[in-house]
Order: structure tokens, then C-alpha cells, then sequence
């Protein structure tokens, strides 16, 4: 019973993780406008962004894992920011903060 219940806690846990990406030259108009299309995009949407920093950080209303958040994200980016400016590798919400003060502290 216990096993099952942590179970049940950890799943639920994975899905409350955020996703943050690196965006080469993110603007704040993109920000913007990706800010207001997310909601409407399988649950997803901007939980943290800095732009000087070029990261966005995401999460979802479902119940899925980093990785499926992560896919989901880039496909809904791509349309937006296409293919080439969303870096490879995947941030906490604690990295994209510390990054973003690393960068407006500069």
C-alpha cells in the first residue's frame, strides 16, 4: 500500500517539474506572444522567462514526464522560433533563475 501510494506521489510529482529551454536571441514580442498561445496548446505554458538569457521555462497541466514536456514544448515552439534557435540540453527552474541573474548581473 505504502509502495503504491509513493508511487502515485512520484508521478504526480514528475508532471509538477517545469521544462526550461536556451532560445538563441529570444525577444520579448516572441515571449510575449508565445506567453498567450501556450494556454490554448495541450496545457502547456510559460511558468518563468528571461529574456536577456534566452530561456523560457514551461510546464503542463497534464500528467506527463520531463521528456514528453520537454517534446511537446520544442514542438509547440518551432512554429514560433523554428528548429534552429531552441538549444539542445534542458534547465530547472532553479538553473534558468540563476542563469537569468548571472546575465543582468553582467
Amino acid at each position: 500500500m505504502i509502495a503504491l501510494l509513493a508511487i502515485c506521489l512520484s508521478a504526480q510529482l514528475r508532471a509538477q517539474e517545469p521544462v526550461g529551454l536556451h532560445i538563441n536571441a529570444l525577444t520579448s514580442a516572441e515571449r510575449d506572444s508565445i506567453s498567450r498561445q501556450m494556454p490554448g496548446t495541450e496545457g502547456l505554458h510559460v511558468i518563468y522567462a528571461c529574456v536577456p538569457a534566452g530561456i523560457l521555462v514551461l510546464g503542463s497541466d497534464s500528467n506527463i514526464s520531463r521528456a514528453d514536456l520537454r517534446s511537446q514544448a520544442i514542438q509547440a515552439l518551432q512554429p514560433v522560433l523554428g528548429a534552429g534557435r531552441i538549444e539542445d540540453g534542458t534547465l530547472t527552474l532553479h538553473d534558468a533563475e540563476q542563469a537569468c541573474e548571472n546575465v543582468r548581473g553582467q
